[in-house]
């Protein structure tokens, strides 16, 4: 089944605002930043958040930061494992969070079965509704609901290079 990792040791934490100020320093016209960990409860939901909303205030501005903070036009992903509260599961089996597992999967062609070009909006519901599905099977009465943000002038297809 899928496991919460708790261990928070201080060589494991990292401040958003010292990530930040990592990514902003990139010359990058595209950044993707995957954050395959969970913010526990500190990510406490306000009035009319959900679950897909931001799950923190401190990440709803790392994505400017990340996205903007350097190069004229960028572009940018910024993807977190968990909403607001919840834990970022593992998937023993696989020996992979569920975030990784899924993002694999839908990069090895699950996110595109038609094989029509795959986009962030493909990889993003494909990402959503299967752990999403994955956290009810296999989460022991967790559930976990990534959160992505994508800032991109089109939907243009991803491109491995």
């Amino acid at each position: 089944g899928a496991q919460r990792n708790d261990a928070v040791g201080s060589e494991r934490v990292l401040g958003l605002d010292r990530l930040a100020e990592a990514f902003a320093g990139a010359r990058a016209r595209k950044r993707v930043l995957i954050i395959d960990a969970s913010f526990g409860a500190a990510g406490a939901r306000g009035p009319g958040q959900g679950a897909r909303d931001l799950p923190n205030d401190a990440l709803a501005r790392l994505l400017p930061r990340v996205v903007e903070g350097g190069a004229p036009g960028a572009s940018g992903v910024v993807v977190v494992a968990a909403g607001a509260g919840e834990a970022a599961l593992v998937l023993e089996p696989a020996r992979h969070g569920l975030l990784t597992y899924t993002l694999v999967d839908g990069l090895l062609g699950a996110a595109d079965p038609e094989r029509e070009g795959l986009t962030w909006e493909l990889l993003t519901r494909h990402v959503r509704r299967s752990v999403d599905a994955l956290s009810v099977l296999y989460g022991d009465g967790q559930e976990q609901h990534p959160v992505v943000y994508v800032r991109e002038p089109t939907a243009t297809a991803l491109e491995a290079r």
